[in-house]
């Protein structure tokens, strides 16, 4: 997230940069996104309570809460509502909001700290992208459950495994007709 926010920086701050459009992808996750998510990652630093997507529409509206009193903080300064003085504070408050849930998130045992699996995401994804097989009849053996998986062909299928059988995924391939 800080890479993001010292990348979001430098677009805005290079004069040749700050013209292409890539300025406002960036930027609009700074103002939008950002400084929501670095505080519901201060005040929730564990994996109990919320999940992904309600720490997403949290950090929606902590961001269109947060920035606006950013903007009256330096509307009353000498500084003003400008880009380089909102650009410094918003990259200032994500810094250390994000250094300080660092701080909140170490000091939890590690199964109660809160994380992104990215490959768990990029597994629902796929299924949402790619859909579920239309047919709801498809049962599993006893003893074996069934989730959707993807190989190196990015071909969707059916994976039954056995969890008593650790690294055993057996792959059944389907098709999906419309």
């Amino acid at each position: 997230m800080i890479g993001l926010v010292i990348l979001t920086d430098i677009f805005v701050l290079i004069p040749v940069l700050s013209e292409s459009f890539i300025r406002t992808v960036l930027g609009l996750p700074l103002v939008l996104f950002l400084p929501g998510y670095a505080l519901v990652a201060l005040l929730f630093p564990a994996n109990n309570g919320l999940e992904g997507i309600e720490r997403a529409a949290l950090s929606v509206g902590m961001s269109v809460a947060t920035v606006p009193l950013i903007g009256l903080v330096l509307n009353n300064t000498s500084f003003g509502i400008r880009e380089m003085p909102l650009l410094a504070s918003l990259s200032l408050l994500i810094i250390l909001t994000c250094a300080a849930a660092y701080v909140r998130r170490r000091q939890l045992p590690e199964d109660k700290a809160f994380g992104v699996s990215f490959k768990a995401s990029a597994h629902s994804l796929l299924v949402e992208i790619l859909g579920k097989p239309e047919s709801s009849t498809e049962k599993n053996p006893p003893g074996f459950s069934g989730d959707f998986c993807y190989g190196f062909s990015w071909k969707p299928g059916l994976c039954i495994y056995n969890p008593t059988r650790t690294g055993t995924i057996y792959r059944v391939l389907y098709s999906r007709t419309r």
